[in-house]
């Protein structure tokens, strides 16, 4: 996965990192809640953005992920291009408005019909439930030009998320 190679004039970099567990009593399939999913909401964005976790994540130190870029481009074909960029170049008015949510993951109500699985098993196909959560934002007063940012998720076991940018030091 690459930067995205723009000039970052009057614009700040943006990296996402995740810390603390994303799941609570086992996540979704085991009847607790998962957070497998960040969307960051920018005022008037035509593209859509968001980060997606891996399940089952518990990482001390922030662990870097990569953003999901998808723009409509054949609105009436519902044709998407997503791109997986590693940063996102912003100005600092996108940051100040930018809204965050997590969406949350539940078991849901069986649907479809009952299988025999190869173990014997009877299985029934489940659609999780989402939620979604805001996260409050802490940005500094004064964001430099031209720096990158660690946008910075923090889990304290689903009980509560927060969300702060902290300047990368090089």
């Amino acid at each position: 996965m690459s930067s995205i190679p723009v000039a970052t004039s009057g614009k700040i970099v943006l990296n996402f990192a995740w810390t603390g567990p994303n799941t609570w009593l086992g996540g979704s399939s085991r009847g607790g809640l998962d957070a497998r999913v960040v969307d960051l909401v920018f005022q008037g964005a035509t593209t859509n953005v968001s980060v997606h976790l891996p399940e089952n994540i518990y990482p001390i130190a922030p662990q870097k992920f990569s953003f999901t870029c998808r723009k409509l481009m054949k609105p009436f074909l519902f044709q998407w291009k997503e791109t997986h960029p590693d940063s996102l170049c912003v100005t600092t008015e996108q940051v100040r408005n930018l809204a965050l949510k997590a969406g949350m993951f539940e078991k849901g109500r069986p649907t479809g019909p009952m299988v025999l699985d190869s173990s014997g098993r009877i299985t029934q196909q489940e659609t999780p439930l989402r939620s979604d959560i805001s996260i409050d934002l802490e940005v500094p007063e004064e964001l430099e030009l031209g720096q990158t940012y660690n946008l910075v998720v923090s889990s304290d076991y689903l009980f509560s998320l927060s969300a702060r940018l902290e300047k990368q030091h090089q």
